[in-house]
């Protein structure tokens, strides 16, 4: 809400600048929280791709976001809307998963922590290697930045700000 209230100040007052959020604003409540006029042209960054990126991973959440839907899903009005939350906590299971499945002995919080350190590179089919290690406890550093328009999310490259 600050943040949406913030962007509609600096439009009523004709602010010219390039206004950014960071994924923690949460996309789908600030789009909520905005005018489609409003929002037009903020740029979001996200820890995770957008979700209709055409990657293997983001196809393999698509399809096990649906499966779920469709097996859980009691109301025949209601469709699933994939989020930038549901696909970066989907990210995080797969990673899991990954160091479990290394995993020979009983499991434990110390022999997950263990498994997840020694991970080291790897690839889940972002696009980019991820990285784990006794060391470094943040897979990915990488930020992929959308912005919002005509009310929707849409995937944005940074060259499309490059002064004319």
């Amino acid at each position: 809400a600050p943040c949406a209230k913030f962007i509609r100040l600096a439009r009523e007052m004709d602010f010219d600048a390039v206004l950014l959020n960071v994924s923690f604003v949460g996309t789908d409540s600030l789009i909520h929280e905005l005018s489609n006029e409003a929002s037009e042209g903020v740029i979001i960054t996200q820890v995770v791709p957008h979700f209709d990126a055409d990657l293997p991973i983001i196809r393999d959440y698509r399809k096990a976001m649906r499966a779920s839907f469709e097996r859980t899903n009691t109301d025949p009005r209601a469709t699933w809307c994939p989020t930038f939350g549901s696909l970066e906590g989907y990210l995080a299971a797969r990673i899991l998963i990954r160091a479990i499945q290394t995993e020979t002995q009983p499991i434990t919080r110390v022999s997950i922590l263990k498994a997840l350190e020694a991970l080291g590179a790897f690839d889940l089919g972002l696009g980019s290697a991820l990285y784990l290690s006794a060391d470094e406890h943040q897979a990915s550093h990488r930020v992929w930045p959308t912005r919002l328009h005509e009310g929707r999310v849409v995937p944005f490259d940074w060259v499309e700000l490059a002064p004319r």
